[in-house]
C-alpha cells in the first residue's frame, strides 16, 4: 500500500529522500512492477518516491554509444529510429502497447525479473550501467558498470538509482528469441546471443537466458565451448546446457524441453552469427 507519493526536483534530492528513507520507501519509475497483481511490493506499507520529471527520460547518440535514460518507455525505444534491431526485437516480448506506454527500461533491469524484457539482449551486446548515489554529505556518486556485473552482484547495488543504460558496443552482433504460445502469456524461455567480429570469426561471445525458473544467467560454459571450437553442435551444446544450466519444470513446459530450445536456437544462432561474420559485417 502507498502510503505517501514523493517528487524530488533534482536527482540528488531523489536519493538523499530515499537514502533518508531507507527501508519505508521505494523508488518508482513506470510502476508496472511495483503495482502489478502479487506483487510483493504492493503489499507493503511503503512511500513511493518518483523518478519522473529528472530529466532521465532521453535517448542520446554520444561520440562513445548509445545512451538512454533509465526512464524511457518500452514504447520510446520501440519507436526511437536510431535504436539497433536487436533491442526494438527484445521489447517486442511486452505485446501490450499500454503496458509499452508506461514500463521503463530503468525499471525492467532494476526489477531483475526472471522473465524480464531486455536483460538477456543488453548482457549479450555488453551494455553498460551507470548509477547514482549521494554520500552522508549529499554529495553525488557515480559509477559506470557492465551489466553483467551489476546483475551478478544485484546487492552490492541496492542503495544506486540507474540513471543511464550506455550501449558502446553498437558494432556487436546480436541476436534475441523469445519462446512464447501468446505474447501475455510468461514465456518458455528467453534466449540472446552477442558476438564480436574477428575478421571473419568470431570473438567475445556472450550468451544469456531468462524466463527458466532461476533467474537471468550468463552461459559461460557454452561461451568458452564455442570459442575454443569444442561445441558447434546443437547436441555438443545441449550436453553443456544440461550439466551447468539451472532449469526448472512449470506450466510452460519441463527443464528437459526448455533446455532443449536453450541448445537448439544457440546452434541456430551460431550458425547466423558466422555467416554475418563470414559476409564482412557485424552490423
Amino acid at each position: 500500500m502507498i502510503t505517501e507519493f514523493i517528487t524530488c526536483g533534482s536527482l540528488p534530492e531523489l536519493l538523499v529522500t530515499r537514502n533518508r528513507l531507507a527501508n519505508s520507501c521505494v523508488l518508482i519509475a513506470g510502476g508496472t512492477e511495483l503495482n502489478r497483481l502479487g506483487s510483493p511490493v504492493a503489499e507493503k506499507e511503503l512511500a513511493y518516491v518518483s523518478l519522473s520529471g529528472l530529466g532521465l527520460d532521453q535517448i542520446q547518440f554520444k561520440d562513445d554509444g548509445l545512451y538512454i535514460g533509465s526512464m524511457v518507455t518500452l514504447q520510446q525505444l520501440l519507436d526511437a529510429e536510431e535504436d539497433p534491431l536487436w533491442l526494438k526485437e527484445a521489447v517486442k516480448g511486452a505485446g501490450s502497447r499500454t503496458l509499452r506506454n508506461m514500463a521503463t527500461i530503468g525499471g525492467n533491469i532494476g526489477s531483475f525479473r526472471d522473465d524480464s524484457y531486455l536483460l538477456p539482449a543488453l548482457i549479450a551486446a555488453k551494455a553498460r550501467i551507470l548509477t547514482a548515489d549521494v554520500d552522508e554529505q549529499g554529495v553525488l556518486i557515480e559509477e559506470d558498470v557492465p551489466i553483467r556485473e551489476y546483475t551478478e552482484h544485484a546487492s552490492a547495488f541496492n542503495g544506486s538509482c540507474i540513471t543511464q543504460i550506455v550501449i558502446k558496443r553498437l558494432d556487436r552482433i546480436v541476436l534475441t528469441k523469445r519462446y512464447a504460445r501468446t505474447v501475455q502469456r510468461r514465456p518458455d524461455a528467453i534466449i540472446s546471443f552477442g558476438a564480436a567480429c574477428d575478421g571473419s570469426a568470431l570473438a567475445d561471445i556472450r550468451i544469456a537466458v531468462g524466463a527458466l525458473g532461476t533467474g537471468v544467467a550468463r552461459l559461460k560454459e557454452v561461451e568458452e565451448g564455442i570459442l575454443t571450437g569444442s561445441l558447434t553442435t546443437h547436441e555438443e551444446i545441449l550436453q553443456v546446457v544440461k550439466k551447468t544450466t539451472s532449469v526448472t519444470d512449470d506450466i510452460t513446459g519441463s527443464a528437459a524441453y526448455r533446455q532443449y530450445l536453450v541448445s537448439v536456437t544457440i546452434a541456430d544462432m551460431l550458425a547466423r552469427c558466422k555467416q554475418i561474420a563470414e559476409g564482412g559485417t557485424c552490423t
